[in-house]
């Protein structure tokens, strides 16, 4: 799932990705940001098409943002295309249970003691364009599932 965000106030482009291990900040995003430590020993990343990266550098507990919600999470230095940010399963197990669905494209996790929907941009992985429709909004709700999520069209 894409989602719009901020950084440090900086707008970004974030991808939620199961198949991540960690969470991942952009190497062409980091000299925007303050924070940065080296890693003692560096990492070897294997990405999804099998190259191995050397990731020396990190962010302990970034802040990043979502539809008016927070979250503080260590982010590892790689070099990423089309994203300035991968959330991993480092945050989703961090916030699970959730609810998630894949169709319509949205996710509900438990957040500050109750239940937050966060809704995902329509659009295929990598599509980053700001042309289009998507959809953004929030609910929070302190039963487990809300089911009244409301969807708000937007036209960019």
């Amino acid at each position: 799932m894409q989602f719009q965000g901020a950084i440090q106030g900086l707008p970004v482009k974030i991808l939620l990705d199961s198949g991540s291990s960690h969470t991942f900040v952009s190497l062409a995003l980091r000299s925007r940001l303050i924070g940065q430590t080296s890693l003692l020993i560096p990492l070897h990343v294997k990405i999804a098409d099998g190259q191995v990266l050397d990731c020396a550098a990190t962010f302990l507990q970034l802040e990043w943002a979502v539809q008016d919600c927070s979250f503080h999470t260590d982010a590892k230095v790689l070099p990423l295309a089309h994203y300035d940010l991968v959330v991993g399963m480092d945050w989703l197990a961090q916030y699970s249970p959730m609810q998630v669905d894949w169709a319509q494209k949205w996710l509900v996790i438990p957040y500050e003691g109750a239940f937050w929907t966060l809704a995902s941009r329509l659009g295929n992985p990598g599509d980053c364009s700001d042309e289009g429709q998507f959809y953004f909004g929030y609910t929070h709700s302190t039963s487990r599932y809300n089911s009244a999520f409301a969807r708000i069209s937007v036209s960019v």
